[in-house]
């Protein structure tokens, strides 16, 4: 039992220097000059999408990372009705943040969310059940990395 608080405590205190380095990194791109939107691609319809794993990039996932928030809805096997990304929802066995932003962002979604350490939700708004502290599961395609909690989704924009 000591060996899970030690290791909550760890990546308690990994969110927190990551949400230091967050507000450090918005802080410096509200100053500096900003990049021209990309077009935003269309949209594909909701269904479940095997898509294999993609170089992470921590820093990138940092700048773009908004925090935990909570979610409802049916079960997954129901899709998106009810959820609080509701545009599109993928589930894989080889879940990593960057291969979520990446989905959804191909999808055309302003917001990416990893939940459960194996899902991926996108959608166009998000936190509308509030916020949440319990984003802290591996992710089942990189273990050094959060993929949301039970109920509680990692939330990222996918466009800078």
């Amino acid at each position: 039992m000591e060996d899970l608080e030690s290791i909550a405590e760890i990546t308690n205190k990994d969110i927190k220097n990551l949400n230091k380095r967050v507000a450090a990194l918005e802080s410096h791109m509200n100053q500096s000059e900003k990049i021209p939107q990309r077009a935003t691609p269309p949209r594909a319809n909701s269904g479940n999408a095997t898509v294999a794993p993609q170089r992470s990039d921590s820093l990138a996932q940092a700048a773009n990372l908004l925090g935990c928030f909570r979610d409802q809805g049916g079960a997954v096997s129901a899709g998106t009705s009810g959820r609080d990304l509701n545009g599109f929802f993928m589930d894989s066995p080889n879940m990593t943040t960057t291969t979520c932003i990446n989905e959804c962002r191909r999808r055309g979604f302003a917001y990416a969310g990893t939940q459960y350490g194996h899902q991926c939700f996108c959608g166009d708004s998000y936190g509308r059940s509030g916020t949440a502290d319990n984003c802290n599961m591996a992710c089942s395609g990189s273990p050094a990395e959060i993929c949301g909690g039970y109920w509680a989704n990692r939330i990222y924009k996918t466009f800078q």
